[in-house]
């Protein structure tokens, strides 16, 4: 799986999650500490549009999505999603835009690679997200293998940053959906 196909599995596997997001779920708490529904999914479109801008050549370096609580269409709120994940497949599709380095909170960071950073933030918040309003998902397996591929070298660096909790420990037989969680500190 490259970075485009794991975004387009990511945003495809988290759509009907947000589809089952009610109004009501959004002052509920989330799983992420100090977190309501609503926040979470604010960071998860916000985030996302955040890309778009990225990819388009706008300098996001500053843009943190984690403090960010930009507003959303409560009222369609699965709308709101499938606009941020248009937004990133039109600004993907401009020409040049993969191949320029986006400057992200991160750091510099090539387009392609952007890609898979959305696939990474859609798997694991959408879990998040699933998780806080009881919607029982489970990360497909080659979302998940692919993912946790992608973020074993990176993972102590992101504890550190203070965006995973420390590594949980699961059996050796455990499934790719509960190796990628458990490797970015979460259970489940």
């Amino acid at each position: 799986m490259d970075d485009l196909e794991g975004f387009e599995a990511a945003a495809a596997w988290a759509e009907p999650i947000f589809a089952a997001v009610q109004h009501a779920d959004l002052d509920a708490p989330s799983i992420n500490d100090g977190w309501t529904v609503r926040v979470l999914t604010a960071h998860i479109i916000h985030g996302t549009h955040m890309f778009a801008r990225g990819l388009r050549g706008v300098d996001v370096s500053n843009d943190a999505p984690k403090n960010n609580v930009t507003p959303f269409d409560e009222a369609n709120i699965a709308g709101a999603y499938r606009a941020a994940i248009a937004d990133v497949r039109a600004a993907a599709a401009e020409d040049g835009n993969l191949d320029r380095i986006v400057s992200l909170p991160i750091g510099p960071t090539p387009g392609t690679i952007v890609m898979g950073v959305g696939a990474n933030e859609l798997a694991l918040h959408g879990w998040d997200l699933a998780s806080s309003i009881g919607m029982d998902v489970t990360i497909p397996d080659d979302l998940a293998s692919w993912l946790e591929e992608k973020n074993r070298p990176t993972a102590p660096r992101m504890v550190e940053f203070g965006v995973y909790a420390p590594e949980v420990d699961v059996p050796e037989d455990a499934s790719p959906h509960s190796r990628l969680l458990a490797l970015t500190g979460r259970s489940g």
